[in-house]
């Protein structure tokens, strides 16, 4: 009876998180003080990564601890916290993150911490998906990844008053934060590496007309359905997805996903066998997303060798590249495939690896992060 007690309460705990401030978690009393505006589950005793951004949060109060500050975490949708003047500096994201412009000291130092594209951006390419997925299809009654701030104006007001910009997305993801006129640092995600090109055994011959799709929800976001539409077409191609269940979305492509060459495998978790065995049996990953940040599933392929078939807007600086993100350009990157010796698949499957294990790493995360950030510490005291 006492362990159901404390795993319930552990529960309570984590669920409610989001909604209180979390003190001094790299348990220092520092005497100057940072507030990270992000999530809290990694903090809380007992959670379990379920995403990058859990390592991610780690490694920034790790820099932080090692710049000697006093850390405080607060969920950044939290908008009712208002104690932002006691911070020296302030580094986040979100409604919170935005109502800091206006309480925070003026010493105060803000950084703001991008995991996505400029919400402009990611905002306008998911309308244009939709429209044109509604032209195509009509109505689809599936999730969506819209992410405008509550508060538009006080976004725009807050990100022409920080300090700097520090994103983990790439060139693309980079770009689109231009507009605020700020210096803009890349750290590189953190991507679940749990099995390697080493731990495979691929047969070449008979997996390099196989692609694994592995995303995460908002499959019109993420590009699922241009996808869906693309190996329809291509029935010497099969296609595997990974991802949850989208009623309004699988019952739209109902016919795309019952054909002999597309395979809906659910979730997959990808410290799992079942991932292995996905990641075994393909020789490419493909992604068509409206706006990332890096696509860290994307990375989390590549780490298995599966070489990246990707638009722009997928954020990923490697590999095949979809020019116009549409069905037609799909198919022509497939078409050149066919053409692909066995070795040469062989060549950029190790690649791929090398690419992900010489850029994508918590020590190089880290090391990025602190340069960033003491980068624009000093741009600010020299003001």
């Amino acid at each position: 009876m006492l362990r159901n007690l404390r795993l319930y309460s552990k529960k309570i705990i984590i669920r409610f998180a989001k909604y209180i401030i979390l003190k001094h978690v790299n348990h220092a009393r520092y005497t100057k003080k940072c507030l990270l505006v992000y999530i809290t589950k990694p903090f809380v005793t007992g959670t379990k990564a379920r995403h990058p951004n859990y390592f991610e949060a780690k490694g920034i109060v790790k820099v932080l601890d090692d710049l000697r500050y006093d850390v405080d975490v607060v969920f950044f949708c939290n908008d009712k916290f208002k104690d932002f003047d006691q911070y020296d500096l302030i580094i986040g994201l979100g409604d919170c993150f935005d109502n800091s412009v206006l309480q925070c000291k003026s010493s105060t130092v803000r950084i703001y911490y991008a995991t996505g594209a400029n919400f402009i951006d990611s905002f306008s390419n998911e309308v244009i998906r939709w429209i044109n997925l509604y032209d195509r299809r009509g109505i689809v009654k599936s999730s969506s990844r819209f992410g405008m701030p509550r508060n538009p104006q006080l976004a725009i007001q807050s990100m022409k008053n920080v300090d700097g910009i520090i994103t983990v997305g790439g060139q693309w993801c980079a770009s689109t934060y231009s507009m605020w006129e700020k210096r803009i640092y890349q750290v590189g995600v953190i991507p679940f590496t749990h099995y390697s090109y080493k731990d495979m055994n691929r047969n070449i011959s008979s997996c390099k007309y196989n692609f694994l799709w592995l995303g995460g929800k908002g499959l019109v976001h993420k590009g699922l359905d241009l996808v869906l539409e693309s190996f329809a077409c291509m029935p010497d191609y099969n296609l595997y997805i990974a991802c949850e269940y989208e009623k309004g979305f699988f019952e739209c492509f109902a016919k795309e996903l019952n054909m002999g060459n597309i395979h809906y495998v659910g979730f997959v978790n990808t410290e799992s066998r079942k991932f292995y065995e996905l990641s075994n049996n393909c020789a490419y990953t493909i992604s068509a997303s409206c706006s990332e940040a890096t696509c860290t599933s994307v990375l989390t392929c590549m780490h298995t060798g599966l070489i990246p078939v990707t638009n722009m807007e997928s954020d990923i600086d490697h590999g095949y590249q979809i020019e116009d993100c549409d069905t037609a350009s799909i198919i022509e990157v497939l078409q050149k495939l066919k053409n692909i010796s066995d070795e040469d698949v062989r060549l950029k499957m190790e690649e791929s690896y090398q690419f992900v294990k010489n850029n994508y790493s918590a020590e190089a995360f880290c090391s990025r992060f602190e340069s960033a950030l003491t980068d624009i510490l000093e741009d600010r005291r020299n003001v």
